[in-house]
């Protein structure tokens, strides 16, 4: 089905946006990413993301069970040429009278990468018994190179770099921005690998996302 196209600001009426989606609001809770698809498949320049949501959550509210928790899982847009989110659920959250809110990403980790790092071990040291993993692009003294050396320890180097399997899956798994501006590089060498399965799924999509 094609999807009429709306500005921002029509998709900030509440009845336009209902209309867009063609859900009424009173059943867009727990449907986070799912409305979130849905309305930025309307906005030109837009990408649904999911995450985890950091902020209060009222206890009297349809998530009043969440309130104990560190974070709840949520979907939101984000924009290519403004530096707002649009996120239609956040009232879910509140409590509060059907909105669609427009502001700063300030309760908003895309990708769930902060409880990643919190939850991150250090990362393993080498092993040559292990499956050996070979970043072709990664040769001596190149960026890249110098990027991934600073995140694996005693990884090995001949004409390019490598790392063991279980290097492999941490780094898959470190926080985003620790890999940072060569997620898209060392995301590319795992699937070269057939280890593309150890990337987190929001985490891949952030790094090809067309902007």
């Amino acid at each position: 089905m094609t999807r009429e196209l709306a500005t921002v600001e029509q998709a900030l009426d509440i009845k336009q946006a209902e209309r867009l989606v063609d859900i009424p609001p009173a059943q867009w809770h727990g449907r986070c990413y799912e409305i979130a698809c849905a309305l930025s498949a309307c906005l030109p320049n837009s990408a649904p993301v999911y995450g985890h949501w950091l902020g209060p959550v009222d206890a009297e509210g349809w998530w009043g069970t969440a309130v104990a928790r560190p974070f709840v899982q949520h979907g939101w847009i984000l924009f290519k040429d403004r530096p707002e989110i649009m996120d239609p659920t956040r009232f879910s959250f509140e409590n509060a009278k059907p909105y669609i809110y427009l502001g700063p990403p300030d309760h908003y980790d895309e990708g769930g990468n902060i409880w990643r790092d919190q939850a991150a071990r250090p990362c393993p040291r080498f092993d040559h018994t292990l499956k050996i993993i070979r970043f072709e692009e990664a040769t001596p003294n190149s960026a890249l190179s110098r990027h991934l050396n600073c995140l694996v320890p005693s990884i090995r180097m001949e004409k390019c770099l490598m790392i063991d399997v279980k290097q492999a899956f941490w780094l898959a798994n470190a926080h985003y921005g620790r890999l940072e501006p060569f997620a898209k590089e060392i995301y590319l060498g795992l699937e070269a690998a057939d280890l593309m399965a150890y990337v987190p799924h929001d985490n891949w999509e952030r790094a090809f996302r067309k902007w």
